[in-house]
């Protein structure tokens, strides 16, 4: 346990995941230019944002001085952190307070049929995720997402298959497989988040 002496650091945005799913950790693997740790499923996971560079600062100091060892990235005055110990969990967790609860705003989405070989082999190009075939039906959904989009994907790990997961991107795009009946159930289940 963590000393009571540890101040809270304020943040601009406080992202956390506390079990990363294999389809969060996946995809962020996929992505991996971003950062120079491997994600790994069950991990705990945190992105902060801190308002200047020397909160910043004393924030590693803090969690360093403290035995810190995990995974860190570090780009401009966003934190992202890794952990599987529950000793780095409850000092990232004491330092940096209550988590941003996931608020979606700005959703759209449409149904794309995917016409032809061609056209199946352009998607399978651009994005990372299952293949698709000439003839399936593709979901799109494009949103703002706060703190993060990997929250949502987080939240669709849920309930859809890794299988069914296109693409995904971070700045709010996400294909699934699927029609209709596909959209309609996951609009609902991401309008709870919706503001």
């Amino acid at each position: 346990m963590q000393p009571k002496t540890l101040e809270t650091y304020p943040t601009l945005t406080l992202c956390h995941i506390d079990k990363l799913s294999n389809h969060t950790a996946n995809f962020m693997a996929s992505r991996s230019r971003e950062r120079t740790f491997l994600p790994k499923a069950g991990a705990k996971w945190w992105q902060v944002r801190f308002a200047s560079p020397i909160i910043l600062e004393q924030f590693i100091s803090t969690i360093y001085l403290h035995g810190f060892f995990d995974d860190i990235e570090i780009q401009g005055l966003q934190v992202e952190i890794q952990t599987k110990t529950d000793i780095s969990a409850q000092l990232i967790q004491t330092l940096t307070g209550k988590d941003d609860q996931l608020s979606i705003t700005n959703m759209q989405s449409e149904v794309i049929k995917i016409n032809n070989d061609s056209h199946a082999m352009v998607c399978n190009s651009k994005n990372s995720g299952a293949m698709v075939f000439s003839g399936e039906l593709t979901t799109h959904f494009q949103f703002d997402a706060t703190p993060s989009a990997w929250m949502v994907l987080e939240e669709l790990s849920k309930t859809v298959s890794i299988h069914d997961i296109i693409h995904f991107d971070p700045i709010g795009h996400v294909i699934v497989r699927g029609g209709e009946e596909v959209r309609e159930a996951l609009e609902k289940q991401l309008n709870l988040f919706e503001e």
